[in-house]
Order: structure tokens, then sequence, then C-alpha cells
């Protein structure tokens, strides 16, 4: 999501030995959820309907330019002249979302953005992916050559740090 911040949403089929619970039971986490890693999973909590059929089964990856601390922070955000009431929510509801400690509060709070939203905020907070965004890890070093001198050029960003997961189960649709 932004260089402090990395925000996971899966939606799918939940129950047990269904995709979702799969996920969870591979990636369980290590310790109780802290500032540095929270994962919300409850097998209980479960959807009618799905909102992201928009972006099939592909992981949808948007990177904000700045911070959402920083834009969250900006005066400018809260002038509806300068950003729409639309966007403002979007925001907010991903503020939110990173306080919340239970999957159900998310739910019950209706936090979850909608696909054409989520695209909004791509076109106008958006950056462009990096090897690092895409993969996890930073990438490798490319060489280039100025003249005679060769200059070794890493790929990625070092700020970009797993700070936050927050992974749902869709449940059943």
């Amino acid at each position: 999501m932004d260089s402090e911040t990395r925000m996971y949403i899966f939606e799918g089929l939940g129950g047990e030995g269904r995709g979702v619970h799969s996920f969870y039971t591979e990636n369980m986490r290590s310790r109780p959820n802290d500032r540095k890693y929270t994962l919300l999973y409850n097998p209980d909590v479960r959807f009618k309907n799905r909102i992201y059929l928009d972006f099939n089964v592909a992981i949808k990856k948007i990177k904000l330019r700045e911070n959402l601390r920083a834009i969250m922070g900006a005066p400018d955000v809260y002038l509806r002249s300068k950003v729409p009431e639309e966007m403002f929510d979007i925001l907010q509801k991903f503020a939110e979302i990173r306080k919340l400690t239970r999957l159900s509060l998310v739910r019950d709070f209706n936090l979850f953005p909608e696909t054409e939203k989520l695209l909004t905020l791509e076109r106008k907070y958006g950056d462009s992916l990096n090897m690092e965004d895409l993969t996890g890890k930073p990438g490798k070093p490319k060489k280039k050559k100025a003249g005679e001198e060769t200059v070794s050029q890493a790929t990625g960003t070092e700020a970009a740090k797993t700070a936050f997961q927050t992974g749902t189960d869709g449940g059943a649709t």
C-alpha cells in the first residue's frame, strides 16, 4: 500500500479445506498481533456477496505515492473542493482498517472498499510498482555502462518494509 504498510485483503471461499482456510493454515502467525504485524482472520465471519469479482482471481496491487498517514494528515484531504467525499471515504476506511484488531469489526463497520473506488484511489494517489513491490524482495542490481565506467544501480526502494498485513476471509458466496 505504501512504504510503511503492506495490506492484503483476500476474498474467497471459507471453511475447512477451502481456499482461504488453506491460505491461513499455510501462513499462520508465529506471534500475537502487534504494531508491526497484524493478521485478521476469523472463519466464523462470512459474507453473502463477493465484492472483488472485477479483479477476477488476480491480486490487485496498489502502491500509494505517499504514506497513508501523510495523506490523511494533509489539510487538503479534508477540503471537498480538492478531494471528493468518495476518495476521502476510502482513505478513511484504510486508516480505520489499520487500527482494528478484529475482522468482525471491519465487516460490521463496512470498511472493505469497492473495486471502483480502489481503481479511483489508484488513479489519484497511486504510484508505479517496482520489482520489490511485486515480489516483496529487493531487485537484483543492474549494471550500466557510463562511458568506460561501470555503474551499479539497485532496483526497488530500500524504504519499503512489510509492517502490517491484513488478510480477510471472504466467506461463502
